[in-house]
């Protein structure tokens, strides 16, 4: 599913997700836009802040399963 998808689904805003995972609304924006990929602690924060696994999220699922090791764009 898509990010967007999910921040729907749990009924948040860009604000409520971006507070609720500790992060700018601006990487909720960019990431959604996919002008970002976020690092793996960025994706892991937003999963859990929508209740979900990375892997369950497109933009997240490719930089959690590289770990740390990505290095696309900076979050």
């Amino acid at each position: 599913m898509k990010l967007r998808e999910a921040r729907h689904n749990a009924f948040l805003s860009i604000r409520e997700l971006a507070s609720r995972a500790g992060v700018a609304p601006r990487t909720i924006v960019e990431v959604e836009a996919g002008r970002r990929v976020p690092y793996f602690v960025t994706a892991r924060k937003i999963a859990h802040a929508l209740g979900v696994e990375p892997r369950d999220i497109e933009e997240l699922a490719a930089r959690t399963a590289e770990g740390f090791e990505g290095k696309a764009g900076a979050t």
